[in-house]
């Protein structure tokens, strides 16, 4: 499978890659996903076809480390998956 880029057929790449402000995209996918750079907004953004989806946290967040090796990982040293 492709995506049309700016004009440009390229292959899907779900690798994730850090963005200037800070936050972190995949590289090529069908549907546009950004985590967050840190703070109060949404945690995470999806983009597809006109539409957005948004999943927010009740707390500030710090800015995700780094992207990971394959699979694509980003975590963040202050949320916790305990219950």
């Amino acid at each position: 499978m492709r995506k049309n880029v700016g004009g440009s057929w390229q292959p899907l790449n779900p690798d994730l890659v850090k963005n200037p402000d800070g936050s972190i995209s995949t590289a090529v996918t069908s549907s546009d996903l950004t985590l967050s750079s840190g703070g109060s907004g949404p945690l995470a953004t999806m983009n597809s076809q006109g539409r957005q989806l948004a999943v927010s946290l009740p707390m500030s967040c710090p800015p995700p480390l780094s992207p990971g090796p394959r699979p694509p990982t980003a975590t963040s040293s202050a949320v916790s998956t305990s219950t």
